[in-house]
């Protein structure tokens, strides 16, 4: 790895046929350190109610960013509370250390795609409905430019082979997270994807 390198991200999110809004959200942040936080968030339901929910927890992750990643899961079950609450998956890329330290709660599907697949688990429940278990804490090389992480909801089909998608293969990770809701999203509920690079 050169240390010119950037990590590189794709987001997408689809409602559920009948739908007009989402309540699947995702959003990536560029820290001060060069390091990268991707979030995945699944409001519970579908509807406005489910939109209002994943904003907020995104909106939360935003203002805490820079904090430990069990201290997010914690800010944002206390803000969740009065919502209907959500899943939730964070991956925090270290550019220097050359690896994803993995957390999530909830219906959230993440695979590693590097020299072995591996999928990342997630603790039983729903962030902004006490108690919170904490979730657990998991930890992976990553090579920026090698390898990809996947991170998708509930409404996108689980019979995906993640192998198939290589960056080569498209003009921006973007192209790709689309196509991953192209190829998978059931529609019988909304779906979200974030894809790094």
């Amino acid at each position: 790895m050169t240390r010119t390198q950037e990590f590189c991200s794709g987001l997408a999110c689809v409602p559920m046929a009948g739908q007009t809004i989402c309540g699947d959200n995702a959003r990536v942040w560029q820290l001060d350190n060069g390091n990268l936080l991707a979030a995945l968030t699944d409001g519970l339901g579908h509807g406005h109610d489910a939109h209002k929910a994943a904003l907020m927890c995104l909106d939360t992750i935003n203002e805490y960013r820079n904090v430990s990643l069990q201290e997010v899961f914690q800010r944002c079950n206390e803000r969740l509370a009065l919502t209907r609450g959500a899943a939730l998956s964070l991956a925090l890329f270290d550019k220097e250390l050359e690896n994803v330290t993995y957390a999530g709660i909830g219906n959230i599907t993440s695979t590693l795609v590097a020299k072995r697949t591996k999928q990342f688990l997630n603790t039983c429940g729903i962030v902004g409905q006490p108690p919170l278990t904490p979730p657990l804490l998991q930890s992976s090389d990553f090579h920026i430019g090698r390898d990809l992480l996947f991170m998708t909801t509930d409404g996108v089909s689980d019979n995906l082979n993640y192998t198939r998608y290589r960056p080569s293969l498209f003009p921006s990770l973007q192209t790709m997270a689309e196509l991953v809701l192209l190829d998978g999203a059931t529609r019988a509920d909304d779906a979200g994807v974030v894809v790094v690079n």
